[in-house]
């Protein structure tokens, strides 16, 4: 895949983990501590295909107007799954689509981050690890890191879904191995850590980064 990340000299850090890790609360426990921006992929990814977004004209040229919701110019997303799902020749025309103009917007995303005066832009990437491209154009890899255990309680609780749907999501994932095998940073998030305990964490990472990317470090 041939894109290169611009960073303009600001530092670009990865956050992911695995589904019920707390990574969104890392997050907004981050951007409340430093001077940094927010860069949500799956934001990014998803409004690519809301109504009247971006990819929506492309992917009705390469895979028929029945796959776009007619009333709403948005992608309709159940039938592309079932559609995708087990098909890798059509997995990988959409990724076509969808992943040159989320380059594009993460691109411009940072650039606006640097233009803005952010002492660093924080990448949100759920699907880090399974990539295999992000963590190349990251300067740093941060983990938040729980119990496959926790993981289901927390999901359960959240979405009512059943423990064989979440074995299932979590098993399409990358393992906690793997993760924590590409982790510059690990935030631990187990299941008996405070909201005050999780922030202490946060508040570690950040200044373990800003000492060495030797940027400021709002205390």
């Amino acid at each position: 895949m041939s894109f290169f990340l611009e960073k303009n000299n600001l530092p670009c850090w990865g956050l992911t983990g695995g589904i019920g890790s707390g990574k969104s609360t890392v997050a907004k426990i981050w951007i409340k501590l430093q001077n940094i921006s927010l860069i949500d992929i799956d934001s990014i990814s998803h409004s690519l295909t809301a109504p009247g977004g971006d990819a929506i004209d492309a992917i009705a040229k390469n895979f028929g107007c029945e796959f776009i919701e007619q009333d709403t110019h948005s992608l309709n997303r159940t039938k592309m799954r079932q559609y995708v799902f087990g098909n890798s020749e059509a997995r990988q025309k959409l990724e076509s689509i969808i992943h040159p103009l989320i380059h594009q917007k993460v691109q411009q995303a940072v650039t606006d981050s640097a233009q803005h005066g952010y002492d660093a832009a924080l990448l949100d990437i759920p699907l880090l690890v399974e990539s295999g491209f992000w963590q190349h154009q990251l300067d740093a890899v941060i983990v938040v890191d729980c119990s496959v255990a926790t993981q289901i309680q927390r999901v359960q609780a959240r979405n009512q879904l059943s423990i064989e749907a979440i074995e299932a999501i979590i098993a399409a994932q990358a393992t906690r191995e793997q993760r924590l095998a590409m982790a510059d940073v690990v935030i631990d998030n187990g299941e008996t850590v405070t909201l005050a305990s999780l922030e202490a964490a946060v508040q570690s990472a950040i200044a373990c980064l800003t000492q060495r990317f030797q940027i400021p470090f709002k205390s």
